[in-house]
């Protein structure tokens, strides 16, 4: 089975005068997951400033929830990033998923790690910050290990 890159990715699809809808995207090297869903336009700036400074300490832990569950064919994820050791080795685990006809079906997710180091973490603070409004724009927090 070829292996994929890991890294987390979050695109913008569209946006209209009050909301953004994203496409986030995570793989490891076994297993990916994918998820559009609708958001503020303040959330990507918002996840940027809960990432300032992370790592602070070995036992930091941030957490960000996207989406939701009520819309057939959209979804959302939720992001936690942490400290794996006290050597500036990270990780965000990224659960995505996906209600693929409707509430009565089972929503469909995937649960993927994506291991980093705090440089990688500060390019990706940036690049969510450039999103803004450009369809298509992309941030990615690439695996480093």
């Amino acid at each position: 089975m070829p292996s994929i890159a890991p890294m987390l990715e979050i695109q913008l699809v569209w946006f209209d005068s009050d909301m953004i809808e994203l496409r986030l995207s995570a793989a490891s090297e076994n297993f990916a997951g994918s998820s559009n869903f609708y958001a503020g336009f303040n959330e990507l700036p918002d996840l940027a400033t809960l990432l300032e400074g992370f790592p602070a300490s070995p036992n930091d832990l941030r957490t960000v929830a996207f989406g939701g569950n009520n819309l057939p064919g959209y979804g959302g994820a939720k992001i936690t990033f942490r400290c794996k050791d006290s050597s500036g080795h990270l990780s965000a685990e990224v659960s995505v998923f996906m209600t693929p006809g409707g509430w009565k079906d089972a929503a469909e997710s995937a649960i993927i790690q994506i291991d980093t180091v705090p440089a990688e973490v500060d390019h990706f603070i940036l690049q969510l910050r450039g999103v803004g409004t450009q369809v298509g724009a992309i941030a990615r927090l690439k695996n480093a290990t």
